[in-house]
């Protein structure tokens, strides 16, 4: 896709594969594992998709909750950053860290939507993660100000960070 190298390419029951969600982070898939069914085919999942995406590296993930709960246990992971490009803005990106599978590509259109009411405006971000609503608003939507407030201290330097990589300012508050 021209506009990015993120996103979702199945969301578990909406795609008829309960107990899986794949993120696709550019050369990088992240499979968060919702079922111990699901995990049992983790490496039949990595071997059908390496077909189609040659070279693609994949991450493992799932709570505590549901590795508990499922009987399963996911092996310590590589660590990675990749940087991911959507509508223009750069992000970098820990499929392995944060929450979920490390980034919300689900909100791609609502981040553009949002931006178009921007205009020279002061906005404010919260719950801001990694900058996605507030890069959007500053360098798509031509924001005077943008503040985006965060309650995880390292989500909020990757927020920051993610700032500086697109070249724009935004004010970044960790509560």
């Amino acid at each position: 896709d021209e506009s990015t190298d993120a996103y979702r390419l199945v969301h578990d029951q909406g795609d008829g594969l309960p107990g899986l969600v794949l993120d696709r982070y550019a050369d990088w898939i992240v499979a968060e594992y919702y079922s111990l069914g699901m995990f049992r085919q983790a490496d039949r999942i990595e071997a059908a998709l390496s077909t189609f995406l040659p070279g693609v590296r994949f991450v493992r993930r799932a709570s505590d909750y549901t590795q508990k709960m499922e009987g399963f246990k996911v092996p310590p992971q590589p660590q990675p950053k990749t940087r991911i490009r959507e509508n223009g803005i750069v992000f970098e990106v820990q499929p392995s860290g944060g929450y979920k599978t490390g980034f919300f590509c689900d909100q791609r259109e609502n981040r553009l939507a949002a931006a178009s009411f921007a205009s020279g405006r002061r906005v404010l971000d919260l719950f801001g993660y990694t900058g996605g609503f507030a890069l959007y608003a500053k360098k798509l939507g031509g924001a005077a100000e943008v503040t985006s407030v965060e309650l995880d201290p390292d989500a909020s330097a990757l927020a920051k960070k993610n700032a500086n990589i697109n070249q724009i300012q935004i004010r970044t508050v960790c509560v």
